[in-house]
């Protein structure tokens, strides 16, 4: 369940890097501007803020989202 009205406990920028998955190998997280950028094996998107520290993907069914 969505909470609205919550903030990240962290800077946009803290959130940034490489994140490894034994399964699905590594993704990056890059900040710029106010916004947060997932790419991943040739695919990115700007992330959006759930709750928390809860960021997704817009949903795109049936769509890639090729650099």
């Amino acid at each position: 369940m969505r909470r609205p009205g919550t903030r990240p406990s962290h800077e946009p920028a803290d959130y940034a890097g490489d994140y490894d998955h034994p399964g699905y190998g590594r993704m990056r997280i890059t900040h710029g501007g106010h916004e947060l950028r997932w790419s991943y094996r040739g695919m990115s998107e700007t992330l959006a803020h759930r709750h928390y520290d809860t960021f997704e993907l817009p949903e795109a069914a049936g769509r890639l989202l090729p650099d």
